[in-house]
This record gives structure tokens, sequence and C-alpha cells, in this order.
């Protein structure tokens, strides 16, 4: 079988968003908005529907969360974390800021190796993941109806990383489905 190669934006330091797969592409939806005369959006915008490849951090699964997608994890032994960098901590002075870097990088990084020993001491495997940090990437499937990813791109006053994915699922809405610059 071969493996579907699909187009990512990269987003964050390790991230990415791509668009897997849709049914109901830009002109077909324009022919069935014709055909039906379909004025109203949830009338519409419910045909479309979309399976996003998604690596992020735990964090945007979580936002993600909430809306009425379907979401499924892959399974990964390898663990990577999102470590921002001193323009992204913003603090006072940029020696604060590389301060703050260093020490989410040791935390992370401290966090992500105890769980491999609590297990090979015979720790209980979903036990010694309850300290997991919330920044830990996960490859996502996200699914749903065009309409059920709309709240997504009204979403604002976000925090920059979560914002960094909200735009770039945004794009990749916008560059298929031209009805959404429109409407959002």
């Amino acid at each position: 079988m071969k493996k579907k190669t699909i187009a990512k934006i990269p987003v964050l330091d390790k991230g990415f968003i791509g668009l897997y797969s849709f049914s109901v592409g830009n002109d077909e939806l324009n022919e069935l908005v014709v055909a039906f005369n379909l004025r109203q959006q949830d009338d519409y915008l419910c045909l479309p529907h979309l399976h996003m490849a998604i690596k992020c951090p735990l964090f945007v699964q979580l936002w993600l969360s909430k809306y009425q997608l379907h979401i499924v994890t892959k399974r990964s032994g390898v663990k990577e974390a999102y470590l921002p960098d001193e323009s992204e901590i913003n603090a006072k002075t940029l020696e604060y800021s590389k301060a703050i870097a260093e020490d989410i990088k040791a935390t992370t990084e401290a966090l992500l190796i105890n769980p491999k020993a609590y297990t090979s001491e015979g720790c209980d495997s979903h036990v010694a993941q309850i300290i997991t940090p919330i920044n830990v990437y996960n490859e996502l499937m996200v699914s749903g109806s065009l309409l059920q990813w709309m709240p997504i791109l009204r979403a604002n006053h976000l925090p920059q990383p979560v914002e960094a994915y909200r735009k770039s699922i945004k794009e990749i809405l916008e560059a298929e489905w031209t009805v959404l610059k429109s409407n959002v």
C-alpha cells in the first residue's frame, strides 16, 4: 500500500498542518448551492467534510477538542516537545527571556525522561504518563464538516502558539473554499 503524501504547512518549531483529504471541493460546493438554492450557511457548509493531519503540542490538541471535531491521535514512541525561543517568551529583558527558555527546556527534558524511568521500575504506564508536559507534540487526524471548522476560523484573543495553528488552518480552508473568504 502506497503511503499518501500531503503538503504540510510548518507550524511552530516541530509542528505542521496538512489537508489530508476532503469531499465536495469549491466548484462542487458552488454547483450544489445553485442547484439546491441553498442560502443558509448551515445548509451548504455542512456538505464538505475534510480531514487534516496535524502535529501539534498537547495544549493545541486540547484547544481543538473544544470544537465538535473528531480527533484521532497517532501512537508514537518518540516524544518531542514545543520549546519556545526567546522571542516567543517576550519577558521584560532578553536575558530574562533566555533564562526562561533554558529553564523550560531543562524542565521539559526532565519531564520527558521521568516516565521512561518510572516504567522501567515497574510503574503502571498510565500512571507514569500523568506528568507528561502539555507542550509534548502529538500527531492527529482531525475530521469534521466545514461548518464544524468555522468556529476555529473565527476564534480570537488566542495565545500566540495556538494562533499560529488557527492561522494555518484558515489558510488551508480559504485556499480550497473561496466562499469562506466572505464568511469569516
